[in-house]
């Protein structure tokens, strides 16, 4: 997870910092509408979409990539181990079975994001 904190900041201030720009941000800032309105309400609703995806996104990556690393590296048992040991054997059923329920878990959680979407802002029609 801390390997992409740094990238994934960088992501989101940017989509931030992109939003703050439009036009009407700038028109309800003519109008008088203080910044905490303005980054609660505009701002942060209008780029949670792209901040809900990547977040969801990344999750199947992590899990298995980091438990890939962890699990070899100190010798914990688990899918990481697993999977080490499959790549090192070649084990195909075992690698399908991975890369299957990752494929899995991968939709499941974008399938979550379009709900999610829903949820943060309802213009969005699925």
């Amino acid at each position: 997870m801390l390997v992409t904190l740094g990238y994934n900041t960088r992501f989101f201030r940017a989509v931030f910092i992109e939003e703050l720009g439009r036009d009407h941000i700038r028109t309800a800032r003519a109008f008088g509408a203080s910044t905490a309105e303005l980054l609660g309400r505009n701002v942060l609703k209008n780029s949670l979409a792209p901040v809900l995806t990547r977040l969801l996104f990344s999750i199947p990556l992590v899990v298995v990539s980091g438990s890939l690393l962890l699990e070899t590296y100190f010798g914990i048992p688990g899918l990481g181990r697993v999977t080490f040991d499959a790549i090192s054997n070649g084990d195909q059923p075992v690698l399908l079975a991975v890369v299957s329920l990752t494929a899995v878990l991968f939709v499941l959680l974008q399938l979550l994001a379009d709900f999610l979407y829903r949820l943060a802002d309802p213009r969005i029609v699925a």
